[in-house]
């Protein structure tokens, strides 16, 4: 009949591995529980609750589902499915009613432990509400199961893994099979463990990487970012079909090709005319009496001598003498505005080049007024004439003095404009010698970085070296008598097993300071004629500094043994005198000689033996002792 246990104030807790725990097990042996299961004489079962009640409130609280099915050789007995995932039980738990379940899904169920009901009993339909009355009914740990689930053979269920054990071994494996799905801590991504490091460097899209134009660093999916902004990016010039210009020289590139359309210097007072450079000289000498007569109308805009720019062009175009390209010239012309001080530095050097043809200009429209006049007194023959002719000149006088007069206010602006033109292009020369030597600055900074970076690298591969060489100091021997602890004996088996790692080499010793360098090497699973069946161990000879003072060949009496950790020890020892025609024993002319030993060693049946105490807490020992009294 099952104990009943006591009622808990929270969920009962199961340990994911077979076995009380320590707590555990010091909580049983309080309440006088041995191997047999028997209570104290005078309290009974209900004792025997309480204690185990407070032993499951101590173990650990594992979160996990059950084992995939996937990962079992053969089809399991439906008692070891959890009863909840369906999968195989992970630390089995049993309701009251006998259903089991992984303690991870009983933990995701249970939220109120007395009001817990089984959800199979629910769908068979055979709750019994009596099984759940009492708080006394709580569910168990079902250690038996957890056995006989533990020792069920299982597989690693990723896609190439050879691996092959048992169930309780099952966990270990998953945690270390480099063929594991793991996720990418830079992108996130999920990869194969064993192809995290080369996913890092070449095809993570978070991973660090340089411009190949510039040398900025940035991540992998910010380079096409990045080259919409890098400034040594090759680029093509659109007029003249220049490949491979930086972006950063491109303006200045624009500035001298000679392909790129320019507009007319007199496009700020209205000229719409755009060429290449070459084409522009012409279309100056080709069009001087419209640009005459967009620069006159422009004047005479800004002191209001004219309305409108329209009334302006229409001038231009009737007496001007430029015709419908002057009139659509002037009619261009923009408005005047607080702004103007920016135009009007541009049209300084227009001016003064501009004041020869204004004068020639005027001379040729007093001419032509002269003309019509004479001929108009030959034909009339009287006194108006001579007045009209008089009554021209006179006007075209005034207007001329009134445009002197205004060119005196815009002469002084455009030389104060030239002279902060001239303060502002210094300052940028100042600016740009600057840059030039802080990118200078910027250079060297990089280049001794690189040079410490490269330093810095050479002295870690040599703190690694003398690390190395300290940990080897620290367990090697000198007086021919060597102990090796070999760890991790279940795993180093499987390994050996199926192939991945066959042979495990000791650290080296020496039989004495300046004497033979020796090292042993270990098959978890055999070698040769004791491949699978016994555990072999072989004798190596190292190449050493002081191998020149020392005689060859190698004679010494070799012994080998494999400690028992028990109280009766018996130990498994295997000794050997070297022959000396065999090249294992000759002075070594590379790093290793060829080994020689023991293949048949030890059976691994005898290795694993529950009677035998060669393996405790997963590690065995092996002694090596050479025989140094002739030496």
């Amino acid at each position: 009949m099952r104990p009943r246990l006591s009622p808990c104030t929270q969920t009962p807790t199961v340990s994911p591995h077979p076995g009380p725990s320590s707590h555990a097990a010091t909580a049983l042996e309080k309440a006088g529980a041995g191997p047999g299961g028997g209570g104290r004489g005078g309290e009974g079962g209900e004792g025997i609750a309480t204690i185990m009640g407070e032993a499951l409130a101590v173990l650990p609280t594992p979160v996990r589902d059950g084992y995939p099915l996937e990962a079992l050789q053969r089809e399991p007995d439906l008692k070891y499915l959890c009863g909840a995932c369906g999968r195989l039980l992970r630390a089995a738990v049993q309701a009251p009613c006998g259903h089991r379940f992984c303690h991870g899904c009983h933990s995701k169920l249970a939220t109120r432990p007395e009001q817990w009901l089984c959800p199979r009993c629910q769908e068979e339909g055979t709750h019994e509400e009596e099984l759940y009355s009492s708080p006394n009914n709580q569910c168990f740990p079902d250690r038996a199961t957890r056995r006989e689930v533990d020792q069920l053979p299982a597989r690693c269920t990723n896609p190439g893994c050879s691996w092959s054990g048992i169930v309780g071994d099952y966990d270990g494996h998953e945690s270390a099979c480099e063929l594991r799905w793991t996720t990418c801590p830079a992108c996130g991504g999920r990869v194969r463990h064993r192809e995290l490091g080369e996913h890092g460097q070449k095809s993570c899209p978070a991973r660090t990487a340089l411009c190949r134009h510039c040398r900025a660093p940035c991540t992998a999916q910010e380079l096409r970012e990045h080259d919409l902004i890098c400034p040594k990016f090759p680029m093509t010039c659109t007029a003249c079909g220049k490949r491979k210009i930086p972006r950063e020289k491109l303006p200045l590139h624009e500035k001298s090709c000679l392909r790129v359309k320019r507009p007319c210097r007199f496009a700020d007072i209205g000229c719409p005319f755009q060429a290449e450079a070459d084409k522009l000289a012409g279309h100056e000498q080709l069009a001087t009496a419209s640009h005459v007569a967009i620069l006159r109308s422009f004047l005479l805009h800004l002191r209001g001598l004219l309305p409108p720019p329209a009334a302006a062009a229409a001038e231009a175009a009737g007496g001007g003498g430029g015709g419908g390209a002057a009139a659509a010239a002037v009619a261009s012309v923009p408005q005047l505005d607080p702004a103007l001080g920016g135009r009007l530095s541009k049209l300084a050097l227009r001016l003064s080049r501009l004041e020869v043809a204004v004068a020639e200009r005027g001379g040729r429209a007093a001419a032509r007024v002269r003309r019509p006049s004479a001929a108009a007194d030959g034909a009339e023959g009287g006194a108006g004439a001579g007045e009209e002719e008089a009554a021209v000149p006179a006007a075209l006088e005034e207007r001329c003095a009134r445009l002197e007069r205004s060119l005196g206010p815009l002469e002084a602006t455009v030389a104060a404009l030239d002279r902060q033109a001239e303060r502002c292009s210094s300052a940028a020369r100042e600016a740009d010698t600057r840059r030039q030597a802080e990118r200078a600055a910027v250079a060297t900074l990089a280049g001794k970085l690189q040079a410490l970076e490269r330093k810095l690298a050479l002295r870690e591969v040599a703190l690694a070296d003398m690390t190395l060489r300290l940990s080897a100091l620290e367990v090697s021997s000198h007086d021919g008598s060597f102990v090796w602890r070999v760890g991790d004996v279940r795993r180093r088996r499987g390994d050996a097993g199926s192939g991945r790692q066959l042979a495990v080499y000791s650290p080296a010793f020496f039989t004495s300071r300046y004497g033979y360098k020796m090292c042993l090497r270990l098959y978890p699973n055999g070698d040769g004629a004791g491949k699978g069946s016994h555990l072999s161990l072989f004798f190596v000879l190292m190449r050493g500094d002081h191998d020149a003072m020392l005689r060859w060949p190698f004679r010494q009496k070799v012994t080998l043994m494999l400690l028992d950790q028990g109280p009766r020890r018996d130990h498994v020892i295997d000794a050997f005198r070297p022959d000396a025609t065999t090249s294992s024993f000759q002075r070594p002319t590379g790093d290793l000689n060829v080994a020689s030993g023991c293949p048949l060693f030890c059976p691994l049946g005898r290795l694993v033996s529950s009677e035998q105490t060669y393996v405790r807490d997963d590690t065995l020992f092996i002694k090596c002792v050479v025989d140094t009294a002739d030496l």
